[in-house]
């Protein structure tokens, strides 16, 4: 299983990823861009848990949302059809969040290797991204905003990441 300072090393590496710190000598801290709201990016935590042989890969605080909202339904089938990981929300103060759990070696193992830690760095990204349009979209047409609207606004941030895509090679 990598130690702390062999994941922010990887992170380091890895594309749109910035402000990379180990906090409480338990995870590793890192930030990417948030398109909806540039001022607030995103948290990335990565967290090998020795005990469980488990590394965490978690982007917390994705959005918020109100109680009662057809986000909880529609996130339901998001997770439905998510190959890897599982995004959330906290019944108590409607947090949303991503998390991948995946399972290490045991020893001292360089598990995951970096080009699967990338993925799954990426995955994470990818997927509160994803997730980010969806809240705002449910939460735009759930304030009233005409679903044109919110379409067309929307429309510009998925042309941005299928732009990226374009642009950058995958492993």
């Amino acid at each position: 299983m990598i130690s702390l300072e062999k994941a922010k090393e990887m992170l380091e590496h890895q594309g749109g990823v910035e402000n990379i710190e180990v906090c409480k000598d338990e995870w590793v801290l890192a930030r990417f861009a948030n398109r909806l709201n540039p001022e607030k990016p995103h948290n990335l935590v990565v967290h090998p848990i020795r005990e469980q042989l488990i590394m965490k890969i978690r982007v917390p605080a994705i959005s918020t949302i109100k109680h009662n909202t057809e986000f909880t339904r529609v996130l339901a089938n998001v997770n439905y059809d998510l190959v890897l990981g599982k995004a959330g929300v906290d019944s108590r103060d409607g947090e949303v969040m991503f998390e991948i759990n995946h399972p290490c070696q045991d020893g001292d193992a360089e598990d995951p290797g970096p080009e699967v830690f990338a993925r799954l760095v990426e995955a994470a990204m990818e997927t509160a991204r994803d997730v980010t349009l969806l809240a705002t979209h449910v939460g735009m047409v759930e304030a009233g905003v005409p679903e044109e609207v919110v379409k067309r606004f929307l429309k510009q941030f998925q042309d941005e990441d299928e732009d990226e895509a374009e642009e950058t090679d995958t492993l």
